[in-house]
């Protein structure tokens, strides 16, 4: 019953902010479709908060700030070699970096990768 009051104040809300917004009226149908659109911005966001949540849990213990910081940089780093198959541009895009700040990132961290490594190509 929780969720279903939470659906409903949720269709409400939009419906307020959507009418408010647009300048023609939707049809129901183009209503329904404009609202699972924020549904799955939503499901995208909430995906990526658990992901960071997961990797701050696992570098996260007693030390001091400055180490934890350095340890979530260096693996987001190299998930993002990763995820771009060691394009350097690439990854400093997605990180939101310039590509020189990106190499001399990877040369603080001692970070190597070359698609030589990569399973996937």
């Amino acid at each position: 019953m929780h969720r279903c009051k939470y659906f409903y104040t949720t269709i409400i809300a939009l419906s307020t902010i959507i009418t408010t917004y647009m300048k023609e009226p939707l049809s129901e149908q183009d209503y329904l479709w404009e609202s699972l659109k924020c549904f799955e911005e939503i499901a995208e966001i909430k995906n990526e908060l658990a992901e960071i949540t997961a990797l701050a849990q696992g570098t996260i213990d007693d030390g001091n700030l400055k180490d934890t910081v350095d340890l979530l940089e260096q693996k987001a780093i190299e998930k993002s070699l990763e995820l771009h198959k060691g394009n350097i541009t690439h990854s400093a895009k997605a990180l939101g970096i310039g590509r020189t700040n990106l190499i001399a990132k990877m040369k603080k961290y001692a970070i190597t990768y070359s698609t030589e490594h990569d399973p996937y190509s």
